[in-house]
């Protein structure tokens, strides 16, 4: 009965033809009647308050949602930002840096940017070149008392950077307990060096068990010539910075020589590369090496002449993606030059913004800056004619040959396009010995170099295969947290559980493989080029 009741209610308003949405209750005529009409009034007015107490609820919570990224900004800036502000680096007002949990801190965008946004600002007299941190270390040694002139020629000109950003990292320890602001004028850059990580995961900060991870690649014996040159660009920087220090008497000038401790001798000779002996001031030259390499620029971007690469607070902590395109420029002004940074590309919002280091080999990636990248469609294979000693040209090996005209031998034999050509060019040399075959032997001769192409690539191919059973026979490393990871493998105990860090081993593993990937590849192309000339050759008999 009440639902039909309602029933009619509801078809009499609609009877009468009104356009707005009403709802009309006969009168009650009996007491039951009315008691059927309250219960009917009590539902709607509470259906009515819970839908609007409903949406008093949600419109609040759908502004939070759309305000959720740009709230990010609204906390307390970060103190790199900060920085940026005081020393006049124009950042895009909606990036903001976050710590993210695969490349560390990174620039993130609260709002959608369009392509051809301008992120970043920097004034070109705030980078870091290798003047400024000579200029910078002059006035140091002046602070500090010392009468002594330093001569610019007397060090290569990227370890004047090098070095500036060791006395930066000794400057922020001593300062952490110790208040000294004619030592913060100095150095100008603190905040922006105590934003590099303390761990850069370049060779020359790899344990003993991580470098075994690299046998037969190049970059074993790249990191220990490094290695060796780090210890003499250590002394040769010590040994001229120390007499400008001994004179005075300031607590900074005390702690300076305590740090920069000679290398003990016997050390030296029981570890010639100091790989296996942690000793402070040489691991912050490393530190200071990988960091510069990792984080350099073009000095043409500010128009400085001097061909030292040179690094831009700011610019540096944009991670790369190849697929990222962005463009560098400088912007000269009346009152000071502007490096700036424009996207080529949209990005959404809440995410991150990326920078392009451009085309590099994961070789590269890994030995300079730490880091791999999927794919290594850039990836090399140095291959070098009698072996991997000093002397002698390498060549460089690429997935895909690059496209060039076809070259027809006599009786129209066509080259297919190698890879590496410089190889080719270097075996020919090696088969022919000066001596000039017949135009009829050209295709033989041609032979003879893929043959003994072939040889060399199967001797590197079995010698890699071998060392990459034992890679793979290795259980991939893991940490339980982040806090497990050692900041220097030469003063953390070495155990199978913490020798060799994950991430490290993930980067040698996509290196290694590519590796594999190339070594592969040329071993195909050179037995397709031979089984080519044979078959010609072949044909050749036949019409004979």
């Amino acid at each position: 009965m009440k639902g039909r009741a309602s029933a009619r209610s509801t078809r009499k308003v609609s009877n009468e033809g009104s356009t707005r949405t009403q709802l009309r209750v006969s009168p009650p005529q009996s007491t039951e009647e009315l008691a059927e009409t309250t219960k009917l009034f009590a539902f709607f007015f509470w259906k009515s308050l819970s839908v609007l107490l409903l949406l008093l609820l949600l419109t609040p919570q759908r502004a939070s949602s759309q305000r959720s990224t740009p709230a990010r900004m609204e906390q307390p800036q970060h103190p790199l930002i900060q920085w940026f502000c005081i020393v006049g680096i124009q950042l895009h007002p909606d990036l903001y840096l976050h710590n993210d949990p695969l490349t560390g801190l990174s620039f993130y965008t609260s709002s959608p940017l369009p392509r051809d946004t301008t992120v970043i600002r920097v004034p070109s007299e705030l980078c870091i070149t290798s003047t400024s941190a000579f200029d910078q270390i002059q006035q140091l040694a002046r602070s500090l008392g010392s009468g002594l002139q330093l001569e610019y020629e007397a060090l290569p000109s990227a370890d004047w950077i090098l070095l500036y950003l060791v006395l930066s990292r000794i400057a922020l320890e001593y300062l952490s307990s110790a208040k000294d602001e004619a030592l913060e004028k100095v150095f100008a850059h603190l905040p922006y060096v105590e934003h590099i990580p303390r761990v850069i995961e370049t060779p020359l900060h790899f344990s003993s068990a991580e470098l075994a991870l690299l046998s037969n690649t190049p970059l074993v014996g790249s990191t220990e010539r490094r290695l060796l040159e780090t210890i003499k660009d250590y002394t040769r920087a010590t040994t001229l910075l120390l007499p400008h220090l001994s004179p005075s008497h300031s607590s900074f000038s005390r702690h300076l020589c305590s740090v920069f401790a000679s290398i003990d001798p016997e050390a030296l000779q029981a570890d010639s590369l100091m790989q296996h002996t942690y000793h402070q001031a040489l691991e912050l030259w490393r530190w200071s090496e990988s960091a510069f390499t990792s984080r350099s620029f073009p000095p043409r971007l500010i128009n400085v002449q001097d061909p030292t690469p040179i690094l831009i607070p700011g610019y540096d902590t944009f991670n790369h993606s190849r697929a990222k395109p962005v463009t560098w420029s400088h912007t000269p002004t009346e009152e000071k030059g502007m490096v700036e940074m424009t996207l080529n590309y949209e990005v959404e919002g809440a995410t991150q913004v990326w920078n392009n280091y451009g085309g590099k080999s994961n070789e590269e990636f890994l030995s300079g800056y730490g880091f791999t990248v999927e794919g290594g469609e850039e990836d090399t294979l140095a291959l070098k004619v009698g072996g991997s000693g000093e002397h002698g040209r390498t060549h460089y090996w690429v997935l895909h040959a690059p496209e060039s005209d076809t070259e027809a031998a006599e009786g129209g034999f066509v080259k297919a396009s190698c890879p590496c050509p410089s190889l080719l060019d270097e075996l020919e040399h090696v088969v022919r010995q000066d001596d000039a075959p017949a135009r009829e032997d050209e295709v033989e001769v041609y032979g003879q170099v893929l043959e003994l192409l072939e040889s060399l690539l199967l001797a590197k191919r079995k010698a890699f295969r071998i060392s990459q059973k034992h890679f793979e026979s290795i259980p991939t490393p893991t940490y339980k947290s982040l806090n497990q990871l050692p900041s220097c493998p030469r003063i953390e105990p070495e155990s199978p559980e913490t020798s060799i860090r994950p991430s490290l081993w993930l980067n040698v593993k996509r290196y290694r493989d590519g590796q594999m990937t190339l070594l592969n590849s040329a071993v195909q192309w050179t037995r397709s080029e031979l089984e080519h000339v044979t078959d010609w050759l072949d044909t050749q008999d036949e019409q004979r």
